[in-house]
This record gives C-alpha cells, structure tokens and sequence, in this order.
C-alpha cells in the first residue's frame, strides 16, 4: 500500500503556514488511496487524528502522534 492519504483541505491557501500546529484529521478509508494533488508532505503536521479502523502499519507511516478515536456513537447516544 502507498504511503498516500486522500484529504480534501478547504482552507485558504496560506493558512497552513500561518498556524501554529497543524493536524491531520481523516478517517480510516482516506488512507492509501490516490489523489490528483499532493497538497502537503505527511510530515508536515504535528499529529494525526484518525478513527480505530487505521491499522498499525498506516500509523506507522508518521513521525508524529497517531491518536486512533472510535468514531462509532456510543450506546444510547442520540445521533443528530
């Protein structure tokens, strides 16, 4: 599998460079896909968030934090 991630950023260009940190926040299916654009470098962000569906040797790819989150509602939970 490529080392690749599938992100729609919807931010004005600049503001990548203006922030103080800056996150990946994608969901597991994002992971491996092709893209047209290569908007950033992996490397570029201080952490990844990303659900429990991303297995070990994706997050294995980054030199930073991985936080893997459970995206499922919780039991009861009302969903809006």
């Amino acid at each position: 599998m490529k080392k690749t991630v599938a992100v729609v950023y919807g931010g004005r260009s600049g503001e990548h460079e203006i922030s103080h940190r800056s996150f990946l926040l994608a969901d597991s299916s994002k992971f491996g896909r092709e893209s047209l654009y290569k908007v950033f470098d992996l490397d570029n962000f201080d952490a990844v968030l990303t659900d429990t569906g991303t297995s070990p040797q994706v997050a294995a790819w980054f030199t930073v934090p991985v936080e893997r989150h459970d995206a499922r509602p919780k039991a009861g939970a009302a969903v809006r």
